[in-house]
Parts: C-alpha cells; structure tokens; sequence
C-alpha cells in the first residue's frame, strides 16, 4: 500500500515543498501520512501473527481456550499498542525521508520505536512456537510409540520399526503446524534481516551527514562540464548503502502481509469475495430479481 505513494512522483514524497529540503512530517503530509501507515501497519501485521503463535500454544500445550472469549482485548492490544507507538513517533516528529522511497522513523529514533517492539514481539513469539512444535513432536512420538508398542505385544512380536514410527510423527506434528512455523521463521528472519541492515548500512548515511565533504566532491564532479552520473556515482557509491541490499530489504518486509495471506487463506476466502462481489453488484444495478449463475469471480 505505501508504494502508491511514491508512483509516477517520488520527489511528491521525498521533498519538501520548496523542492530542497528532505520531506519529514513538518513540511510534507503526504510523507507523514505513508510514514504512519507503515509503523501501523508492520507493528499491527507483527501482533497479529504473534497473536496466532500464542493462541496455538495456549489451546495446544495448556488445552486452554483462553482467547476464545476475548476477542475485544485481543483486538484493543493488536491495534492498540501500534497505533499508540505511531502516535509517539508523529508526536515526536520522528518520521521523515531518508533514503528508497519510503517515509520511515529518522534514524535517531528508529531503534527504540520501530526495531526494539518488533523485536519485542517477533522474538518470544518464536521461541514460543518453538516450544509448541516440540511439545507436539514429543506428543505425538510418544503416543505412536505406545500405539506400535501395544500393538505388537497383541500380536505378540517386536519389530525394529520404532525408529520409523518416530520418524513418522515427527512428519505428522510439522504438518499440524506447518503454516505457523513458517510464519514465525519468516517474521524472525525479516526482523533480524532489517535489523542488521540498518545496523550496517544505514550507519553510512549518518557519515555523510557529519561529514559533508563526499557530497561536496560529488557535487563538484556532477557540476564539472562532460562528467557523467555514472563517473560520478563511483566517488559517491561507497559512502552509500547497495542499491540491491536496500531492495531486498524492503521487499522482504513488504512481503510480509503476503505471506500472512498465503499461510492462512482458505478456500472459503475465495467464495466469500464471490458472493460479496456478486451482491456489490446487484445492489448497483439495483436488480433485486437477478438470479445467481456461473462464473462470477472464478471458478472453484
């Protein structure tokens, strides 16, 4: 969603009004309003999947249905909490452009309002689901070995298959839950993927910052008559970070929402937009009399 803000005019979102001056949340609404919708949005995506792990191990581990009933709490903490820290962040006029196309956190506060609560949440959640997969590995192991076990005493053999069996329910306790493992590996590894790359790259920047001298040189071989941006990139291109690793970066947090969609989207999703679909368009064109048939969204 946040892409949209910068098609077809980057500089509507990286520049103040002036043109010179880098967009922040003084002097730029629109770089405000994507910078705020992505803090929301990740640290709401990330309590939610963090939500999902928990509520798997309390119903799987404690035989709990604890969230069963609160609904409303889970949703006041879930969009609660990020909405208060985009709060924080706008209040202390921490969002401005730095570098992509993307409004974030300024680096001074990037740390303490973006990366530590995701790490606050995406961290223990891992390890909670960790321990929810080995508690049904071990489950289910025990409960196959006991099974093949009393088994083979009525029948009154003992065969060497209990590796096998061991090995088999290994097998089945990752195909109970296989889409929350996943969901946790990927949320761990975005965190600490995007984590590190500020931790290294973004360090680059702040040098420039203190240190104008680089961009001095830079713009000097820019303004220098028959110097091209591909020569002059070379005295500017160390001091910044990789073009692809700032790519991959973004696209592997962008990427989460779709992950999250892929995991967990059932077929039901899919009729459940056909019908609203449908009934979208018969209320438009006002035919109450119109029969349902074939193919209106597609075929299932």
């Amino acid at each position: 969603m946040v892409v949209f803000f910068s098609v077809g005019d980057p500089k509507r979102l990286q520049c103040a009004a002036n043109g010179v001056s880098p967009g922040a949340i003084g002097n730029n609404n629109l770089c405000a309003a994507q910078g705020a919708i992505l803090i929301f949005g990740s640290l709401a995506t990330c309590l939610w999947c963090a939500a999902l792990i928990l509520n798997l191990h309390v119903h799987t581990v404690w035989n709990s249905n604890f969230f069963t009933n609160r609904y409303l709490l889970l949703n006041i903490i879930c969009w609660g909490i990020p909405a208060i820290i985009m709060a924080i962040a706008l209040g202390l006029h921490a969002v401005k452009f730095e570098f992509a196309n993307l409004c974030l956190v300024s680096m001074d506060y990037i740390f303490p309002v973006l990366f530590y609560p995701l790490a606050a949440i995406a961290c223990p959640a891992f390890i909670i689901h960790i321990a929810t997969f080995f508690y049904i590995a071990k489950i289910a192991v025990r409960e196959g070995l006991q099974s093949e076990m009393t088994q083979s005493l009525s029948n009154g053999t003992m065969t060497d298959r209990l590796p096998n069996v061991s090995h088999k329910h290994v097998i089945v306790a990752v195909k109970i839950q296989w889409r929350a493992l996943l969901l946790s590996v990927m949320a761990i590894i975005t965190v600490l993927f995007y984590w590190l790359f500020y931790m290294t790259q973004i360090s680059k920047v702040s040098e420039l910052q203190n240190d104008p001298s680089h961009m001095l040189t830079w713009l000097e071989c820019m303004l220098t008559p028959g110097h091209s941006q591909n020569y002059c990139a070379e005295i500017i291109g160390p001091h910044l970070p990789p073009f692809s690793l700032m790519v991959a970066a973004e696209t592997l947090v962008s990427a989460i929402g779709i992950w999250l969609f892929i995991l967990f989207a059932k077929r039901s999703l899919w009729r459940e937009w056909n019908d609203w679909i449908y009934e979208t368009r018969i209320r438009f064109t006002r035919s109450s009399r119109a029969e349902k048939h074939g193919e209106q969204f597609f075929a299932l």
